[in-house]
């Protein structure tokens, strides 16, 4: 949050400034105070939404060329932002620089995420509600870029980025047959360093960049306050289990060197070349310790013991690197052929090493009192190859019509050695994959007298699935219509697709459809009042045999939703003040039903030259009690907000 009252206090100076910038100066500045009020679940409420109370900057936009000839180190300058103070994804972008000397971008986005669901993604709701999976971190991403002689024949060029990810959560661990809620503290911090160059000279030219990448994270798990006695309160085999405490400390390093190269290139006025290659390689260690105390079973080692004292260290390498080639031919005017080839290679290499140290075990005949100690040593990998080759014949402009047709293919090769300590379901779990993807599409369109239509395909045929969610037939259909009445403002437009997919081999049996459809009218019946209403239908139809975590047994998991909207809004712009106004209803039935409610009201007056009021009010109504969890699945959000619109005419 400091930062966020930096940039805007860096905004207040710029805005403050701007008057010695000479002339006429594009600014537009919208801040003011948001309130909040909410009924019902407000973790649903933070989950879904999460705009908070506060002083809040809507909007900036400040540029300016005109210096008057003040200084002659910076020619433009430009800053946009949006949401920084009170709300919950705010952004800031930088630009400034000198034609041919230098140039500067600078961007800031910050996200707050929270999340604490009831029931969605909750495997025992709902025995136990709200769910035990919760988080509430930020997000801070900065990112700067500066090239030194722009546009020239070689221009260098230095970049940062810092990503940082923190804050509490919790989540749910499974130790003696029982499943317990820790508390857990995250820090992460990403950042890279990069250098290169762009280059143009005459018909080529292209991007060499080498970055260096570091990520570090550390987290910390306890047990949480009053969850001593887990998720199962009966006993097992007559002894009622329970944690004293818990406590893990997880660090984790990654170093990743990248390189990236893209070279364009023209042969005469039809034909271009495109060439690009990247390639990382990152090396990462993690180091885990854990120590617990309580009374509990493991019918792994078939015995109770009363502690638990764990460290895992391991080892892994991955190593990336694609490289691709592209000709785009123009072969008349209008019509354009490209053909593409592209291979990827993927190498997961890793080594771990657990040692669990079982303390005071006693048989479950109460004898045999001892520690025991168990080594867990394994080396998985995991070798992947694609090709990809694909051509496209395209027209436009021929006459009303356009269209297209295309051909792709993919090869993928996958190699993969698992530890045999890991393997828990009999079967082969490694060995030579290979799956082959053929792709067809073609589409259709015409325009004319304000009609518009379009239609296309794609199917995709494969040979073998590799991994249980593989489709072996998939196909998507999609249909455009509109038709637009100039002299009476009229737009009426419907849109539609499907998409199945399916693989029917033993043991899989994956059928799935997803099919959406709807339409839209707009229309503007005086100059001052326009009006815009829509509709539309959702359908997801899925099934999959999966596997039950408990016992590894086959289950069927058929999952269904139907869902349904309708909106729309209303625009009054008079001379001294203009009114908006939506209203949106999403209702879902099926596997996961829930109901949404959305309107929002708004009127900008003006005050003065330049400087305008706007009041605006917004109301959120969600409801999922059908999925029996009462008053924890509703919520009514009302947020009121009062702001001042600053467009000034600065002059000399």
């Amino acid at each position: 949050m400091r930062t966020i009252y930096k940039l805007l206090c860096l905004t207040g100076v710029l805005l403050g400034a701007a008057p010695l910038f000479g002339q006429t100066v594009p600014l537009d500045v919208e801040v003011g105070f948001r309130v909040v009020r909410v009924s019902g679940n407000s973790d649903e409420y933070q989950t879904q939404i999460n705009e908070r109370p506060g002083i809040l900057l809507r909007n900036i936009t400040f540029a300016t060329s005109d210096f008057d000839g003040r200084t002659k180190l910076v020619d433009h300058l430009r800053v946009d932002g949006s949401d920084l103070g009170a709300g919950p994804a705010g952004a800031l972008r930088l630009e400034a620089g000198r034609s041919g000397l230098w140039s500067l971008r600078f961007s800031y986005r910050h996200a707050d995420f929270f999340s604490a669901l009831p029931d969605f993604a909750n495997p025992l709701f709902p025995t136990v509600i709200p769910g035990q999976h919760t988080i509430d971190r930020v997000r801070d991403l900065y990112d700067a870029e500066v090239e030194i002689f722009p546009g020239g024949m070689i221009t260098p060029l230095i970049g940062y980025t810092r990503n940082t990810y923190s804050g509490p959560g919790r989540t749910t661990y499974h130790v003696g047959d029982d499943e317990f809620r820790l508390a857990s503290n995250l820090d992460d911090i990403d950042q890279e360093v990069r250098v290169g160059a762009n280059f143009a000279a005459g018909p080529v030219s292209g991007r060499i960049v080498q970055g260096w990448r570091q990520f570090r994270e550390t987290e910390s798990l306890a047990l949480a306050p009053g969850e001593k006695n887990g998720n199962n309160p009966g006993p097992i085999l007559g002894l009622p289990e329970n944690l004293t405490n818990l406590n893990r400390q997880t660090s984790v390093k990654t170093n990743t060197p990248s390189t990236t190269a893209l070279v364009t290139g023209r042969i005469g006025p039809r034909l271009r070349l495109i060439g690009s290659y990247q390639r990382a390689t990152a090396e990462a260690d993690t180091n885990e310790t854990e120590a617990l105390a309580g009374s509990l079973v493991s019918f792994e080692i078939s015995r109770f013991f009363a502690g638990l004292t764990e460290t895992a260290s391991t080892r892994s390498k991955a190593t990336f690197w694609r490289g691709s080639g592209r000709a785009e031919l123009t072969v008349a005017d209008g019509v354009d052929f490209t053909v593409g080839w592209a291979r990827r290679h993927r190498y997961l290499d890793g080594f771990a090493l657990v040692s669990s140290l079982y303390l005071s075990t006693v048989t479950f005949a109460g004898a045999d009192p001892k520690d025991l100690l168990k080594l867990l040593q394994a080396q998985n990998a995991m070798d992947r190859t694609d090709n990809h080759f694909e051509t496209r014949l395209s027209a436009r402009g021929i006459g009303p019509w356009s269209g297209h047709v295309s051909w792709a293919e993919t090869r993928e090769d996958v190699v993969v050695t698992p530890d045999l300590s890991e393997i828990v379901v009999p079967g082969g779990q490694g060995g030579d994959f290979g799956r082959r993807v053929a792709e067809w599409s073609a589409g259709l369109g015409f325009t004319r007298s304000g009609f518009t239509f379009g239609a296309d395909w794609i199917g995709e045929r494969a040979n073998d699935p590799i991994v249980r969610t593989d489709f072996l037939d998939r196909d998507r259909y999609r249909l455009r219509l509109s038709w637009t009445d100039v002299p009476t403002h009229l737009r009426v437009s419907a849109t539609g697709q499907q998409l199945d997919a399916s693989n029917d081999r033993p043991g899989i049996g994956y059928d799935g459809r997803i099919r959406e459809y709807g339409g839209e009218i707009e229309f503007t019946p005086v100059k001052l009042l326009r009006a815009r209403f829509s509709a539309s239908k959702y359908q997801a139809d899925s099934r999959l045999l999966t596997r039950v975590p408990e016992d590894f047994t086959t289950a069927v998991s058929d999952h269904r939703e139907r869902g349904a909207s309708v909106g729309g809004d209303v625009t009054l712009a008079l001379k001294w003040f203009s009114l908006d106004g939506s209203y949106g209803r999403f209702q879902n039935k099926g596997s996961y039903p829930f109901t949404i409610d959305r309107a929002r009201a708004s009127a900008e007056i003006p005050v003065r030259a330049g400087v305008s009021l706007i009041a605006e009010w917004m109301r959120d109504k969600y409801n999922d009690a059908a999925q029996e969890s009462g008053s924890l699945a509703k919520f009514a959000a009302n947020r009121y907000g009062l702001y001042i619109r600053w467009q000034p005419r600065v002059t000399e």
